[in-house]
């Protein structure tokens, strides 16, 4: 009967934190499919081809070659019965570890740490006997860089390897934990393309990725694995407004899945997201979320939350994460990191300050073309404002008068004069 009892509370035991995730129990890290990231996990993890920040070493690291500065984020997500998980990671451009060398490509990481409370086991008296144990760690290193760029399309490419350990103790079993490393390959490419109708749709190019993630050269057995997942994702801007990706994925111990998310920015301060799950009737799902941007200076912070639901009459689970942008670290005769911080600066309207990173570049690189170029277009803009702000006060002051936008009993005498 005390054997019985074990055997039924970690049947139960383990059933109920994968469930949380909507997965059967097949294979020996399922804790790995909890999505990383708000962003991603508000977009029902269909971000392959359009991550572009310190989330993609967890979802697609081959677009980590998109950070420019460095980059770090923290994410809690947390159910019923203090079940949680915790994420810490950060990326750098290694050029600005190491400004003299110029050295190519993005590297980062990133620490997941899964945890269950100690489950009691009873015995059929209700009396306790035993608890057990569970947890699931994993730390992970990733490289990307570009490696191919034309008029037509440009590639980058990007991979991880993991150390990931999964553990459950019982003191009247004898559980074993597993610690096997994993690699993760990926790549992302941006398609060019010159057809004007199309163009009017999508803007200038489209977005594709691709990612095979826990690769498994240590198999022990089928059902102690990692959970092997390809992707395989398309993005576009529709209309200069919503952001779309749709992902085709293929967990090797799941059936197949169809993914979209959307995600629309108001003022380039407030995001919203939606996104979707296509895969069997047990756990296709919505999800939904919201991200707030807010820059000082070189500082960039993202705080973004997502809403996971479930089902079988479980609660939704709440994740929240919180990136931030530091790009305010010198760097000698580093002119390509100055020059895409004046490009931030002036995509966020920023123009003075986009001004001085800009003569920052020409200081180091007085051949630099598009600094040359840049400053040119931002000083007609400043000139333009300047007009515009004389004007305005001309007006309010009474210095110059508005005719009016239709013709007055007093404006015809006036022509007549």
């Amino acid at each position: 009967m005390k054997k019985v009892s074990i055997i039924i509370s970690i049947v139960i035991g383990t059933g109920f934190w994968v469930g949380l995730e909507c997965q059967t129990l097949t294979s020996g890290g399922d804790f790995l499919k909890i999505p990383v990231g708000g962003r991603n996990a508000s977009m029902a993890e269909a971000s392959v081809a359009v991550v572009n920040d310190i989330e993609a070493i967890s979802v697609n690291p081959a677009g980590m070659a998109n950070i420019k500065g460095l980059q770090i984020a923290y994410e809690h997500q947390e159910w019923f019965q203090s079940v949680r998980f915790e994420s810490l990671s950060g990326a750098i451009p290694l050029k600005m570890i190491f400004p003299g060398k110029m050295l190519p490509g993005v590297a980062g990481l990133i620490i997941n740490y899964f945890y269950v409370p100690p489950i009691e086991i009873y015995d059929s008296w209700s009396e306790p006997i035993d608890s057990i144990k569970f947890n699931g760690f994993q730390f992970r290193l990733g490289y990307a860089l570009m490696v191919f760029r034309s008029d037509l399309f440009e590639v980058i490419a990007g991979g991880n390897i993991s150390f990931i350990s999964k553990g459950m103790k019982a003191s009247e079993l004898n559980v074993k934990g597993q610690t096997k490393p994993a690699v993760d390959l990926s790549a992302q490419a941006k398609i060019f393309h010159g057809n004007a109708d199309i163009r009017k749709i999508i803007g200038d190019y489209f977005t594709a990725g691709f990612v095979i993630r826990n690769i498994d050269f240590y198999s022990t057995g089928p059902n102690e694995n990692w959970p092997t997942l390809i992707k395989l994702g398309f993005a576009a801007k529709i209309y200069d407004l919503v952001l779309l990706d749709i992902d085709l994925a293929k967990d090797l111990s799941s059936p197949f899945a169809a993914t979209f998310g959307a995600e629309y920015w108001l003022k380039n301060l407030v995001a919203f997201r939606l996104g979707g799950k296509l895969q069997s009737a047990q756990s296709s799902h919505l999800s939904v979320g919201v991200g707030f941007k807010y820059k000082i200076r070189d500082y960039t912070m993202f705080l973004d939350y997502a809403l996971i639901p479930f089902e079988n009459g479980l609660e939704p689970t709440h994740k929240i994460s919180f990136k931030v942008d530091i790009s305010k670290i010198e760097i000698r005769d580093n002119t390509d990191i100055l020059y895409y911080r004046g490009v931030d600066y002036f995509v966020h309207g920023q123009y003075q300050e986009a001004l001085e990173m800009w003569e920052k570049v020409l200081k180091k690189n007085p051949e630099h073309a598009e600094a040359k170029k840049r400053i040119e277009e931002t000083r007609k803009i400043l000139e333009l404002e300047k007009e515009e702000q004389k004007t305005r006060q001309e007006i309010e002051t009474g210095k110059v008068e508005l005719e009016p936008a239709y013709p007055t009993p007093d404006t015809v005498k006036k022509k007549k004069k």
